[in-house]
């Protein structure tokens, strides 16, 4: 897709999302440590911050943008906003509250993470109605499932199936279901 530039037919992005819209979306409320980070300790951060810009700004150049692209960025984005972090500590002395602020972030992240992750638990109705399946039927019963795509591109996997007895098919253009006990 990326030779070919087929890649803008999944759609398209500015050059300038990852860094205003993917990267701060994220790293959340950690992002004010990369920050702090970046700026309080230039010189130690350059090996990884300059890797990251470069990395990044290739990947602006292509039309179409995913956040799954630049998840090899992150890793060094959080070791920097550790630095920041780190510094913060060691400045207590004079300035007692950033112990509490850093406290405050970490649960910031944690709390705009949690309704994400809970939400994303229905973005999967195939692996649930998988999942309900197996939990209906005995699983020494004799079962012949046909996963259709749209059941198979939300959520039913090999890792789903998991009655050795059961038949799973998802044999695509089919117009005789006679064979199977249950359709998904």
């Amino acid at each position: 897709n990326t030779y070919l530039n087929m890649s803008k037919n999944w759609g398209t992005s500015p050059f300038y999302w990852y860094f205003l819209f993917a990267i701060p979306k994220a790293c959340g409320v950690s992002l004010i440590w990369v920050l702090v980070g970046t700026y309080t300790n230039t010189r130690d951060v350059r090996p990884f911050l300059i890797p990251v810009l470069f990395f990044v700004t290739a990947y602006s150049f292509l039309p179409h943008k995913e956040l799954r692209f630049i998840f090899y960025a992150f890793p060094l984005l959080y070791l920097i906003a550790a630095l920041g972090i780190a510094k913060a500590i060691r400045a207590r002395q004079k300035y007692p509250l950033l112990p509490y602020i850093v406290a405050l972030t970490l649960l910031g992240n944690l709390a705009i993470n949690v309704l994400p992750l809970y939400a994303s638990i229905y973005n999967y109705p195939g692996g649930t109605a998988l999942d309900r399946l197996h939990r209906l039927e005995p699983p020494e019963s004799n079962v012949r499932v046909h996963v259709d795509v749209p059941a198979a591109q939300t959520g039913v996997s090999r890792f789903g199936q998991l009655n050795p007895n059961w038949i799973y098919s998802k044999t695509e253009d089919l117009t005789d279901w006679s064979n199977f006990t249950h359709l998904l």
